[in-house]
């Protein structure tokens, strides 16, 4: 690869390139590194990692930021403030419910769009229901029918709910919610989240704590406690274990080993004797957000098998074992079964009441490890029809051009009603104008 050439000398604006190459000699003394000819190969390797596309934010670069180094320039003009979203905090609530309102009000907001456990909100369903905001909710559905009747009061707050997957509209329906719209998933980078040979990335591998010649088992999930099957799936794989002596198993779990209301996870993996088989990752990289989506995408495509097993309104790593051809174990409940087109989904088991009255219910253990002896049954080469699926139902293009579809309708339901901010109600007429100048006498 020829070196850049030097743009701090010219007044014309850089390739990518050239300022990552010039970035590299910049910032490669205060890491240790002498060579900047390395650390411009170091960082593109980090950026391809991340998905970026060198030739797309190369024309946006050239087009949209004209600036040499060492100038001063307007922040307005800027691209990388004049092309994001501002991000609002919030202070002390977990969905900025504190300051949603004001929010609302500053960036002159036509509707706030939220992802967010319904339940468990408190000034959002009282704003919308005051008409102080226009609240288009995606709620997931990952709780048994009957739907406590709060949860529906507030969703008839909304002005739009939009479920994931078909099974939550209808429970939605069932429960007498007449503001839904047509379920909407969440989207996946299908450019990314691909098959992948694991003869040509030994190193992660490795780094997964998986062989060649084991079979291979990988959970990503969220570390809470009486929510994603952490218990019954463990125990599902010491029971598979067990069962097969002469297999070497490793296991794979991609989660925080402690959490304030999650699992001691080393003394969970400890009592169950699975700590001589289970890798986990380095937390400090998982907390400062140091593992990149395309290792993400490999701990999917390198496993044999992947498991989620736990009662979800989406379950985003059931979507993306399937986009990596992966055998997939679910939980024949909830979006899962919605979200599959070939896999194995383990009954319903054990039900239970949470702390806000919700109805959820878990696998059993031995349906867990009855599942793990089908995959090592079923070539892999079975699960791969999942791809397709998985590019016609859930790529960002697809998604996307839902979402466009419902603004769209949104943005014209709100110019008829006349409710649309800013503009509306319409400016008057001329004549109307006029007509408001005369004087109108009622005997």
């Amino acid at each position: 690869m020829p070196k850049p050439k030097n743009y701090l000398k010219t007044p014309t604006a850089p390739s990518f390139e050239e300022f990552i190459f010039n970035w590299a000699a910049t910032i490669s003394p205060t890491y240790g590194m002498k060579d900047p000819e390395k650390a411009y190969e170091r960082l593109c390797d980090c950026l391809f990692a991340m998905c970026v596309e060198f030739d797309t934010l190369n024309s946006r670069w050239e087009k949209e930021f004209e600036m040499v180094i060492g100038e001063e320039s307007d922040p307005k003009n800027h691209w990388f403030t004049e092309n994001v979203v501002p991000v609002y905090p919030g202070i002390g609530d977990d969905y900025g419910e504190d300051l949603v309102d004001q929010h609302y009000q500053h960036f002159q907001a036509e509707v706030l769009w939220q992802i967010a456990d319904v339940w468990a909100l408190k000034r959002i369903p009282d704003l919308a229901a005051q008409d102080r905001i226009k609240w288009v909710v995606q709620p997931p559905i990952d709780f048994l029918q009957p739907i406590p009747q709060q949860v529906i009061d507030k969703m008839k707050t909304a002005f739009k709910v939009v479920p994931w997957v078909k099974s939550g509209y209808d429970r939605l329906k069932d429960a007498g919610l007449d503001n839904l719209y047509d379920p909407i998933p969440l989207g996946l980078n299908c450019e990314l989240w691909r098959p992948k040979d694991r003869t040509e990335h030994p190193g992660m591998m490795k780094s997964l704590g998986f062989g060649y010649d084991t079979f291979n088992i990988s959970v990503v999930n969220a570390n809470q406690y009486m929510r994603k099957a952490w218990e019954q799936t463990l125990r599902g794989i010491r029971i598979f274990r067990e069962k097969h002596p002469d297999l070497k198993v490793r296991l794979y779990l991609h989660t925080y080993l402690s959490t304030a209301e999650g699992w001691d996870m080393q003394g969970l993996i400890n009592a169950l004797g699975l700590a001589d088989i289970t890798n986990c990752p380095n937390q400090y990289d998982m907390l400062t957000g140091q593992i990149v989506e395309f290792q993400l995408m490999m701990m999917h495509a390198l496993a044999d098998v992947v498991i989620n097993a736990s009662q979800e309104g989406f379950g985003y790593a059931t979507v993306q074992a399937q986009a990596v051809g992966t055998p997939l174990i679910g939980l024949n409940e909830g979006a899962t079964s919605d979200l599959t087109k070939k896999a194995i989904l383990v009954p319903p088991y054990f039900d239970y009441m949470t702390l806000n009255f919700l109805h959820k219910t878990d696998p059993h253990p031995l349906h867990i490890a009855d599942a793990l002896e089908q995959v090592t049954n079923i070539p892999r080469k079975e699960f791969e029809e999942n791809i397709p699926f998985i590019r016609e139902n859930f790529a960002w293009d697809v998604v996307y051009g839902k979402w466009r579809k419902f603004f769209t309708e949104f943005d014209r339901e709100l110019e008829n009603r006349c409710i649309k901010s800013k503009r509306y109600p319409p400016a008057p007429s001329e004549r109307e104008i006029e007509l408001s100048k005369r004087r109108v006498e009622v005997a």
